[in-house]
């Protein structure tokens, strides 16, 4: 068992080397990974002495503030409460570490009779003599509480050079996923709950970077695979809801065997009708297996046919036709997924088994009308009214049919919860337990319901606890990512944001892994993936409005403009006669502060003051005021805050997060009263 860890960026190997040397010689045993024996697996050896290490001496500078590898083993250290930071050259530490103490040795160069190193040699041998936490004894002079001197002063020059468009978090974390949407809340609150620290994880090697690793060509694992769109083929086009409906079946059918990672429904539906390749499809997918399919109803049969061919050799690994009644249907979908799984050599329990031949109902006419209720499900996730209306009756219609259909029941239920009637989301969701105490998707609603409640605490065992037993579903994973962000852990919604892009490559999550590299500080990262979020969804106001966050927060206002004008002209018309809601409005002012924009922001604020401020909840009202430096009220509206914590003046979450986390370091944000009333929010 080592006495140190020492972690470091490749690039400060230098300055490490005089450390390592200097701990030797005031008698501690330390280990970094040059000590490593040649044939010995790095990544094992490495962990082994992390997680043994008495102390975790972490070199902070800025290329090991930018790395994951740095960051992970920061983490680490954390929490097992071993760890000793040290500052080697001045930086912005990432945020979850700005309020650790650190020893400031940016000026040391290996001379032993140093003061500030004796005295950080002193702290090191009285933690690991008495195991006595995260540098918790600060000798005189040599621990800085939240940033060196020297790093306040610089920020605090660059903050009154540029009042409202400074560098720090994501612009990200103050808008959110539902700003003009009456949907839930997809980006999670950091409200008064502590910071917790994600379940052991290992980070994906094909997103978690360390120090000269090429991750430009990802390793796709054999068992992912991407069930494209089925092809129609009914006769009658008002049959077209069959194969929109037995489509998502059939995926929700292969995520019943744990072992497979199934890309989501979301990333694959820009595929229909594609004429790229199967290579070229799972390169964009990272899928190993590509399944292609059609079907044809007509006179009460139903003909389906499926296909799985190797993404990389286009080979055809396993097809087959089901010609057969319609009452018959659960038995196909049933032997596709598990023939699929054959075809992939993937083994599946015999509980797996039994629950893919298990039949949802009796009657094959209830069927076909959840079977278009399921086909309308995407067109009510966006908004459509007419949609969710539709669905619902004829949810209620195959209920009726039959009242025992629990996928009816928890469907029902997912549509109330979209729309925020929790308490009737709960009351279905129970019922179809209830139905069906194997029925997975009302465990994962749970969860969902109590985000929306921003119960974040109580929604994160849940959500570990689905991640354990369903750790290649893309749903587990948004959970978890909500749960952690929620809980105000970003380096495990980083984590999670990563391993649901490799399940999920739809524009959703594209934005859920930008939202958490910005809100680790590292836009320049994020902006990418935001562009690719756009790219995805060009329709998708809230990628747009935080894309232009990103380049505002690095300082590339002149690219930030025609994404804030190009969402305002979207949502409020070219002539701004369509009447726009009281979240967009203190988006776009905030937008316009950060890029330096002063008077466009006074002129949208004072269309806020009049058109929507009286309907706007407290956290959008005081992101206003704030951005457009009226103080005095902003504070007032946030001491409101601290004794109003109800949902309904919580809904804009990002809102709440922009204001306690002040992550564009607004300086009127860290006057002592606004330090104060955030500390409580």
């Amino acid at each position: 068992m080592p006495d140190i860890f020492l972690s470091y960026n490749r690039e400060d190997q230098t300055t490490a080397r005089r450390f390592a040397e200097g701990f030797e010689r005031a008698g501690f045993n330390a280990w970094w990974d040059v000590t490593l024996k040649s044939g010995q697996a790095y990544d094992r050896v490495t962990e082994t002495a992390l997680r043994e290490a008495k102390a975790v001496v972490v070199l902070w500078s800025p290329r090991s503030a930018n790395s994951d590898w740095v960051r992970a083993e920061a983490t680490i250290g954390l929490r097992n409460k071993t760890l000793m930071p040290v500052m080697i050259e001045d930086c912005v530490r990432p945020v979850m570490f700005e309020l650790t103490q650190t020893a400031e040795l940016s000026h040391w160069k290996g001379d032993d009779k140093d003061p500030a190193w004796q005295n950080f040699v002193a702290e090191l041998r009285h933690h690991i003599a008495h195991g006595s936490g995260t540098a918790m004894h600060k000798p005189a002079g040599t621990m800085t509480s939240t940033m060196t001197s020297t790093t306040a002063t610089k920020r605090a020059e660059r903050n009154n050079a540029v009042l409202f468009g400074t560098v720090g978090l994501a612009a990200a974390v103050v808008l959110g996923a539902g700003y003009w949407f009456t949907r839930a809340p997809t980006v999670a609150d950091a409200t008064s709950a502590p910071v917790s620290v994600a379940p052991d994880l290992a980070p994906p090697a094909t997103t978690l970077a360390t120090t000269g690793a090429d991750t430009s060509a990802p390793v796709i694992a054999n068992e992912t695979i991407a069930v494209l769109p089925f092809a129609n083929l009914s006769p009658d086009a008002n049959d077209a809801f069959f194969a929109s409906g037995l489509h998502d079946e059939v995926i929700n059918q292969l995520t019943k065997i744990t072992k497979l990672k199934v890309i989501s429904r979301q990333s694959v539906l820009r595929f229909a009708d594609s004429t790229l390749s199967s290579a070229d499809i799972g390169k964009e997918l990272h899928a190993a297996h590509i399944m292609i399919g059609t079907v044809r109803f007509a006179n009460n049969r139903i003909r389906v046919t499926a296909q799985l061919v190797n993404a990389q050799s286009d080979e055809n690994l396993w097809s087959e036709s089901f010609d057969i009644d319609f009452a018959d249907i659960f038995e196909a979908e049933s032997q596709i997924a598990m023939n699929v799984a054959n075809a992939m050599r993937v083994s599946f329990t015999d509980e797996e088994r039994a629950n893919l031949a298990k039949i949802p109902t009796q009657s094959p006419a209830a069927y076909a009308l959840y079977l278009q209720a399921v086909s309308l499900r995407n067109q009510a996730a966006f908004g459509g009214i007419a949609a969710i209306d539709k669905m619902q009756q004829l949810l209620d219609q195959a209920i009726t049919l039959d009242p025992g259909f629990a996928l009816a029941y928890r469907d029902k239920g997912q549509s109330y919860a979209e729309n925020q009637q929790i308490a009737l989301a709960r009351d279905y969701l129970t019922k179809a337990s209830s139905l069906d105490p194997t029925l997975t998707s009302a465990e994962f609603f749970e969860v969902r319901l109590l985000a929306n409640e921003l119960k974040f605490a109580e929604a994160l065992p849940l959500a570990n606890e689905l991640i354990r037993k369903y750790p290649n579903n893309s749903l587990a994973m948004e959970l978890a990512y909500e749960a952690h962000t929620g809980t105000n852990d970003l380096i495990g919604a980083l984590q999670y944001a990563q391993r649901l892009l490799e399940l999920d490559k739809s524009a959703g999550s594209y934005n859920a892994l930008a939202q958490a590299f910005s809100r680790l500080g590292r836009n320049e990262e994020a902006i990418p993936h935001w562009l690719k979020a756009v790219e995805l969804a060009p329709a998708g106001v809230t990628y747009q409005i935080e894309l232009a966050y990103s380049l505002a927060a690095v300082g590339r206002t002149a690219d930030a403009v025609p994404w804030i004008t190009r969402v305002k002209d979207t949502v409020m018309g070219p002539n701004e006669d369509i009447d726009a809601g009281g979240s967009l409005f203190s988006a776009l002012i905030y937008a316009n502060a950060l890029a330096g924009r002063t008077d466009e922001a006074q002129r949208l604020f004072a269309r806020f003051q009049q058109q929507a401020e009286v309907t706007s909840d407290l956290p959008t009202r005081a992101r206003a005021y704030v951005s457009v430096g009226e103080f005095g009220q902003a504070l007032a509206l946030m001491q409101q805050m601290v004794t109003d914590k109800s949902v309904t003046n919580r809904n804009s979450v990002n809102a709440v997060r922009f204001l306690k986390l002040n992550p564009h370091h607004l300086p009127a944000l860290e006057r002592p009263e606004f330090v104060e009333v955030r500390r409580q929010l």
